[in-house]
C-alpha cells in the first residue's frame, strides 16, 4: 500500500475542512504523526455524510454504504487500490488495528440519514449519536493511543451526543427544507409542536423552546463527557478538542432561538481558532 502522499493529503484535508471547519481546525493541533491518519478517518466520515446530497434515492445510497462495508471488509480490494480515500482508510485499520465493527454500525447507522423517518425518542437520538459521532471519537482516539484501545467509550459516548445536537442545531434550515427531521419526538412534544408545526412554521416561541430544550440535551452530556475526560490518558485528549467549542456554540443558539430554523447559526472562524488555541495550550476541554 502506498504511503499517504501529499496531493492526497491535501486532498483528504480540503474535504474535511468543507464538510466540518471545527473537526479540520481541531486536527491540525494534533502530532504529525497521528494528524494525517485522523485526517483520513474524516474524509470518510465527509465522504458517508456526502452521501445524501448526491444520490436521489435512498436505494442508491444505499448501495454506496454497502460498497464501502465491502471496502473495510477487504472484499473489494482492487477497487480499494484504485479509490485513493478507499486505499488509505483500509491501511489506516490495519496500520491501527481499528475494529471494523465500529465502522460496520458506523455504516449501518448512516442508513437512517439517507430517509425521513421520525428520531422517536431521546434514546434513540443518543444510540445514532453512539454508533457514529462518538464511534469516530473512539476510533481517532485508538489512532492517538497507538492502535491500542483507550478504553475512552464512555467519554466518547457523550461527546459524541454534544457534537450530534451542535451539527443538528447548525443544520436544522437544510433537514427542515427536505423534511428530515433528527428531533425526537419527545422533544417536539416537550415543546407543544407537532411534526407539522416544526416543518412549518419559523420564529415562535415554541420553536425558541425547542432549540432550548436541545441545547439542554446537549449540556447534560457536557457534564457528563467532563466527568470522565479527567481521567484519558494525555496522548488521546487532543482528539477531544472540538469539545472545547461547545460552550461558545450554546451561547449562539440560546441567543438566535427560533432563528435556528431558518438560518445556520455558527461561530465565526477567527472566534473558533482563539477557543481551540487556548484550549489546546490548557489543555481545558
Amino acid at each position: 500500500m502506498a504511503s499517504l502522499d501529499k496531493n492526497h493529503l491535501n486532498e483528504f484535508m480540503a474535504i474535511v475542512r468543507q464538510h466540518s471547519l471545527d473537526r479540520y481546525l481541531s486536527t491540525l493541533f494534533l502530532p504529525l504523526d497521528i494528524r494525517n491518519s485522523i485526517f483520513v478517518l474524516y474524509a470518510f466520515d465527509a465522504e458517508i455524510s456526502n452521501i445524501r446530497n448526491l444520490v436521489r434515492e435512498p436505494l442508491m445510497g444505499e448501495v454506496r454504504l454497502q460498497w464501502w462495508r465491502d471496502i473495510v471488509d477487504g472484499k473489494r480490494a482492487g477497487e480499494a487500490q484504485s479509490h485513493p480515500l478507499a486505499a488509505h482508510l483500509v491501511q489506516t485499520i490495519e496500520r491501527f488495528s481499528l475494529p471494523r465493527p465500529l465502522f460496520a454500525n458506523y455504516l449501518e447507522a448512516r442508513i437512517f440519514d439517507l430517509y425521513n423517518d421520525p428520531m422517536e425518542d431521546n434514546n434513540m437520538l443518543e444510540g445514532h449519536a453512539g454508533e457514529t459521532t462518538s464511534s469516530l471519537f473512539q476510533l481517532a482516539a485508538m489512532i492517538a493511543n497507538g492502535g491500542h484501545n483507550p478504553k475512552a467509550g464512555d467519554c466518547a459516548g457523550h461527546a459524541g451526543v454534544v457534537l450530534l445536537i451542535i451539527e443538528m442545531l447548525k443544520n436544522l434550515p437544510i433537514h427542515r427544507a427536505r423534511r428530515q427531521c433528527y428531533i425526537s419526538a419527545e422533544l417536539l412534544l416537550k415543546a407543544e409542536l407537532s411534526i407539522d408545526d416544526y416543518f412549518e412554521g419559523d420564529q415562535t416561541p415554541k420553536s425558541t423552546a425547542l432549540v432550548y430544550s436541545l441545547v439542554d440535551v446537549a449540556k447534560h452530556h457536557l457534564v457528563k463527557y467532563k466527568s470522565y475526560h479527567g481521567a484519558l490518558p494525555g496522548r488521546i485528549l487532543p482528539v477531544f478538542l472540538p469539545m472545547s467549542l461547545a460552550p461558545a456554540y450554546f451561547k449562539c443558539f440560546e441567543k438566535e432561538g427560533a432563528q435556528a430554523l431558518v438560518r445556520s447559526i455558527d461561530i465565526s472562524q477567527w472566534k473558533k481558532q482563539i477557543i481551540l488555541w487556548r484550549a489546546a495550550k490548557t489543555g481545558s476541554y
